[in-house]
């Protein structure tokens, strides 16, 4: 639950796909839909909402990438497998972590998280030691509530390679790791504390960006609005054109076998003058329908009664369907 994260948004993608896929979205809760999803990718495109990593768990990665420069190529132990473990693993895998070791109390906990990830492999923590010594990271987050990497564990580690460091960062609440450990030579600790500043830091560039972003939903809450407000406009335009569209085919077949002397040429000339005198007399009728609808529904349902009786367009029960769709708690 951090700003800009992209979880929910993905949720009502979901969502979108589950009731396409299931035939069960109308006309408007289709627009509804694609209207949010292209806000939310606009925000993250546009804006800094979504940029700089705000989890605990991604901070310790990208803190150890700090520190070794980077981790192509590098050992790390993660030690918890709870949803904490499973970021880091998922983050450990981007920046090209050779080997990921999973600990946990629970080994079939590590498994999953191992399955899930499609990357690391599991050991039980009484081979944590022997785990820590092929280690060149330790991401600890476990819920124990002890110290889980106390100075003795970790001097029995780095006796098995004492030339290589070791870079430990405890994001454990409470601390795994005791701060005892960094008394072992070639050791550095980085605890919760140390990595909350960055994330705060990330977090307010966030907050930053929040004015812009909901200038973002506000047009798009606006472009949806005038798109619902108008859809009384549509079906009396396109019963209209199709009777025009009607008519003018009619009249001109009529013409065309009264005057069989014309040639092909004239004949196209003769009906594209007749699609141009239709197209014209309808225009300034479709543009002020349209007008009507997105800034005045009342106004435009009147307008659309009027254009019904006057050009007999049958459509006393669509419009009738609009306004009651118009009511509130109207379901769609």
């Amino acid at each position: 639950m951090l700003i800009g994260e992209a979880e929910i948004l993905g949720q009502v993608k979901d969502a979108y796909v589950a009731a396409t896929r299931a035939k069960s979205l109308g006309r408007t809760l289709h627009r509804l839909f694609r209207e949010a999803l292209a806000a939310g990718k606009r925000a993250r495109a546009q804006t800094r909402i979504g940029g700089e990593s705000v989890s605990i768990a991604t901070a310790a990665v990208e803190a150890a990438c700090a520190t070794l420069g980077t981790l192509q190529g590098k050992s790390i132990l993660v030690l918890g497998a709870g949803k904490m473990g499973r970021t880091a693993v998922k983050r450990l895998r981007q920046e090209g972590a050779a080997r990921v070791i999973v600990v946990n109390r629970t080994i079939s906990r590590s498994r999953e998280l191992v399955i899930e990830a499609g990357f690391g492999e599991a050991v039980e923590l009484p081979e944590l030691v022997e785990a820590m010594a092929v280690a060149d990271v330790v991401v600890a987050s476990t819920g124990a509530s002890h110290f889980v990497l106390n100075e003795e564990r970790v001097r029995a580690a780095m006796a098995q390679r004492p030339d290589r460091a070791l870079f430990i960062v405890d994001i454990a609440v409470p601390r795994d790791a005791d701060p005892a450990v960094t008394n072992v030579a070639n050791v550095a600790l980085v605890d919760i504390d140390g990595l909350k500043s960055l994330v705060n830091e990330r977090l307010e560039l966030r907050r930053e960006a929040i004015p812009a972003v909901e200038a973002i939903i506000g047009e798009s809450v606006e472009r949806f609005e005038s798109w619902y407000r108008s859809r009384v406009a549509v079906p009396v335009i396109a019963r209209l054109t199709q009777k025009a569209e009607a008519i003018r085919a009619a009249e001109l077949e009529r013409l065309l076998a009264r005057c069989p002397q014309l040639d092909e040429r004239e004949r196209m000339l003769v009906t594209g003058m007749t699609m141009t005198i239709v197209s014209k007399l309808l225009h300034s009728v479709i543009l002020k329908i349209r007008e009507k609808a997105t800034l005045d529904h009342a106004e435009a349902l009147s307008s659309a009664r009027v254009l019904d009786e006057l050009f007999e367009l049958d459509l006393a029960d669509q419009i009738a369907g609009t306004i009651r769709n118009s009511l509130p708690d109207s379901g769609e």
